[in-house]
């Protein structure tokens, strides 16, 4: 019956799709009912899809119906019927392997409607990539992105002539650049604060070049940018649900890509891969905070062989992971087709990822994971700014976040737990809502807490020159000379700035009495970190209320930084907005505004101070752990003891053990939950361990308990977390003779934190007093890639394995490194001893005694030999090698 509306005794068909039903029976020759089983998808596009179950003349059982909306495009986008015969055209074998077969098209009026098979034979057999598990994720990914190169793309073509990259842009992109059509430039000037002209904007700290600006021409490009490019099949659309995984467990999976209204057989490469790259990154972290969106950045904008995820919570490393699996076909296929060409496909890739920021910009989804997208678009397009060693505009606004300018986090709803999303979308690929992952029934900031705990116990375990793991497998292969070229020495002086007094902007002593206040906050939290030198307040005030440049400040007072801000109060709110500039170039380095009621002045006062302070030592001393630190409480006064008790157990005194433990009591008290002062109070009793301030034993089981207990506080323990129990195993292991059990565990925590730059240095430690000084070479100078401003223990273990090998220069220079940057007597003491090992390597006895002697005079009780009575080498040679040269120095 052509007018009835019912499909058979199932769903209604469509009102809005009610004229198209008539033609559509007669163009396929259906023969009865069409029961309509299941709606799959339904967007702002008026697009519907169904699972139906109908007899045509060309096909008989449940396929896939959608229903939709002619397109009236002036960029004249065919409809899917037709893009969907085209892959088969194109690439039938591909075709025929994973795509659906396309049954039965129409174009009527103002509708169209497709037909096409179920993959995998039925619904019940796939499930959308975004919903399989992360290890056949990964299988799919990897496959995938390989077979779309070789095979979809067997018959790729390289374009004719050469083309600027804002062409491969705008053909890419399509419409979505147009101002008045796509959706870019409204949502970048309203929602994000940045005209679409302004070359650059600031985020986190960080400086961003504009896309919209770079694709709109608005600066000239150098003629060598000019790229020769490389096209074919794309399915331009290829997210997450448009992959569906055959679901049986058993075999090899198979996948099926679906959707194909945006297919295009004449498109530039490599725009899939970054595109499923982008919609994976948003699922997964779609409502991130701002400061974990920036690293996730930063992390992957850092080359895969050195990629730092030492700042990331452990559950971020699969997302890297994911990450760089669609991102290693790319090089190998290049290198296989295009070796004469690397450099343009390069920059192809990377403006590919561009053109994938910016798609999902326009799509309509929230503010924020559109913002994310945005930012995407712009750290790929710095990476290619840099790439070809273009000169960019390095300052700007800072860029508007979601529901206001601060940088703690998008305000989006968090995600909930749903039923899977269908396998199909709506196929316009502009309504597609962002897809949201199943939320994690912990709190906020336990993923902070894991990393710092992650990194804590690493250090503390290497820093007490003491617990090994005493591991004989090889891990990594080594060259010990090109590891030394590849890590200068870094600057050992500590980064510097001034607080300059803050100015009210309100005319009235009120005004002036808040602004006083806050400067002297600020001040004086600085000045209680180690790391900084801050200028008196006293000096600053000479330049309250002049106008001079921030550059002459900072040379006349000989800093690095300034920070200065202004402050607003009325209707009984305050306003204050601060900005940390860079004293050599003058750019604002990082920037925010604060606002709450005048009766919480003093709570916005630490809110702000805590603020600045964890900035500042993630941006000039700590990097990305300061941050984790910060986040895990909203406590200034415990935050600042905190990093009291820090200062205190750098010291790796008796002493400084007990200050450290005292301190945190006081912060156990003001704050309950915050773990880093948990994990502090841990490593103090392993240093007393270590060096015998106390019971090894009992100490080191105290330890171990308070890790543990930490780890499974909140009922999840992630990876960082078990490589911390592992490590911590590993050393009781080793203290009380289980070598094989020690190694087992050992490695087992280095598998799962392998971009730690602390565990890096442990394992370094460990390879060292095992005998493989070429691996602990190797394994120290990765872990100061990572982490540039490494503490001075490193360069213990650096300049006796680099004297072992016989390369005494090194070791001489790494020593006298660690002598400079040593954090306390004791430390320096060690460093000493290196250099008095390498000395005697290199047959310079004199130089050797020399050493000894100063050490005598500064820590007249310092003793090797007791040292190594809980440092013993696993080859006896090695001990004695190392005792005889200090003792004929002259200590014991």
């Amino acid at each position: 019956m052509a007018d009835n509306l019912i499909g058979g005794a199932g769903l209604p068909w469509p009102e809005e799709y009610r004229d198209l039903l008539p033609a559509l029976r007669a163009a396929w020759g259906v023969e009865g009912e069409i029961y309509l089983i299941r709606q799959l998808s339904g967007g702002m596009s008026g697009a519907l899809v169904y699972t139906a179950d109908l007899t045509t003349a060309a096909f008989k059982g449940q396929a896939i119906l959608k229903l939709d909306r002619a397109k009236h495009s002036t960029w004249d986008e065919a409809h899917e019927a037709e893009r969907h015969g085209r892959a088969f055209e194109t690439a039938p074998d591909f075709a025929d392997a994973h795509l659906p077969r396309l049954m039965h098209s129409l174009h009527h009026g103002d509708h169209v409607a497709s037909l096409s098979t179920i993959a995998a034979g039925g619904l019940e057999y796939v499930a959308p990539w975004f919903d399989c598990p992360h290890d056949r994720q990964i299988v799919i990914a990897r496959r995938a992105s390989e077979q779309m190169l070789e095979d979809w793309n067997r018959d790729y073509r390289i374009a004719d002539g050469v083309q600027m990259p804002q062409d491969l842009l705008r053909k890419w992109l399509g419409y979505r650049l147009d101002p008045a059509e796509g959706r870019i430039y409204g949502f970048v000037a309203e929602k994000c604060g940045l005209s679409p002209d302004e070359p650059s904007f600031v985020f986190e700290g960080h400086w961003y070049p504009n896309p919209l600006a770079f694709a709109a021409g608005a600066r000239a490009l150098p003629d060598h940018l000019r790229l020769r490019a490389a096209t074919g099949n794309q399915h331009c659309d290829l997210h997450g649900n448009n992959l569906l995984v055959s679901a049986t467990q058993s075999g090899e999976p198979h996948y099926y890509l679906i959707d194909l209204a945006m297919y295009e057989d004449d498109q530039f490469l490599f725009f899939d891969h970054a595109y499923l790259e982008l919609s994976y990154l948003l699922r997964a972290r779609g409502t991130a905070s701002w400061q974990r969106w920036d690293a996730i950045l930063h992390c992957l904008g850092q080359p895969r062989d050195t990629q730092d995820t030492s700042a990331l919570p452990g559950d971020d490393l699969g997302l890297i992971q994911m990450a760089g699996v669609l991102q290693d076909a790319l090089p190998a296929w290049i290198a296989n087709h295009e070796s004469h060409r690397v450099a343009n496909m390069d920059s192809q890739v990377r403006l590919a990822r561009v053109g994938a920021g910016l798609s999902w910009t326009n799509k309509l989804m929230p503010a924020a994971p559109r913002q994310m997208a945005f930012l995407y678009a712009a750290s790929n397009l710095k990476d290619y700014l840099a790439f070809h060693g273009v000169d960019w505009p390095k300052h700007g606004p800072a860029l508007a976040l979601v529901d206001g300018e601060q940088g703690d986090g998008p305000t989006a709803p968090s995600p909930a737990r749903t039923a899977p999303a269908p396998p199909v979308s709506t196929g316009s690929g502009e309504t597609t809502p962002l897809p949201q992952a199943p939320a994690l029934p912990t709190p906020e900031r336990r993923p902070h807490a894991a990393t710092w705990l992650a990194a804590s116990l690493a250090v503390i375990l290497v820093a007490a020159l003491g617990a090994g793991l005493w591991i004989w497998r090889p891990w990594v292969s080594s060259d010990a000379a090109t590891a030394a070229d590849a890590s200068p020495l870094p600057s050992s002086s500590r980064p510097s700035l001034v607080v300059l007094p803050i100015e009210s902007l309100s005319a009235d002593k009120e005004g002036d009495m808040l602004a006083g206040g806050m400067t002297s906050a600020l001040t004086a939290a600085l000045a209680q970190v180690p790391e900084l030198e801050v200028i008196s307040r006293r000096s600053a005030e000479a330049y309250k209320g002049k106008s001079v440049d921030v550059r002459s400040i900072a040379h006349d007072l000989k800093v690095g930084y300034v920070l200065n801000g202004t402050l607003q109060h009325s209707d009984g709110r305050v306003r204050i907005a601060v900005e940390l500039v860079d004293g050599v170039t003058g750019h604002v380095a990082w920037s925010q505004k604060f606002e709450d009621e005048r009766k919480d002045i003093f709570k916005l006062e630490d809110e702000i101070v805590l603020k600045v302070l964890v900035f500042l030592q993630v941006r000039l001393t700590e990097g990305e752990q300061a941050a984790l630190r910060g986040e895990a409480t909203n406590n200034l006064e415990a935050y600042l003891l905190f990093v009291r008790a820090q200062k205190e157990f750098r010291t790796y005194t008796k002493d400084g053990m007990v200050k450290a433990r005292r301190l945190s009591d006081r912060i156990h008290k003001l704050d309950p939950d915050f773990r880093p002062a948990y994990i502090l109070d841990g490593a103090s009793r392993i240093i007393d361990a270590m060096f015998g301030y106390a019971d090894p034993k009992k100490s080191l089981k105290d330890a171990a308990a308070i890790f543990k207990e930490m780890a499974n506080r909140d009922g999840l323990v992630t990876n960082a977390e078990r490589a911390i129990i592992l490590i911590a195993d590993a050393t009781i292991d080793e203290n009380e003779g289980r070598f094989d059990a020690a190694a087992k565990a050992g490695e087992q925590a280095v598998a799962l934190a392998p971009n730690n730059a602390d565990v890096l240095a442990g394992f370094g430690m460990i390879r060292y007093y095992a005998g493989d000084f070429d691996q602990s070479i190797t394994l120290f100078h990765r872990a100061i890639r990572v982490h540039p401003v490494y503490p001075s223990w490193y360069s213990v273990f650096l300049a006796r394995a680099y004297a072992f090998v016989g390369d005494t220069k090194n070791a001489i220079r790494w020593a006298k490194d660690g002598v400079a940057r040593s954090e306390s007597d004791l430390l320096r003491a060690m460093n000493m001893t290196s250099l008095i090992f390498a000395y005697r390597e290199a047959g310079n006895e004199a130089d050797a005694r020399k050493e000894a002697k100063a050490i005598r005079n500064f820590l007249p009780g310092f003793s090797v030999t007791r040292l190594h009575v809980i440092q013993p080498f696993r080859n006896p040679a090695d001990a004695k090698r190392f005792a005889d040269a200090i003792k004929d120095a002259g200590l014991s």
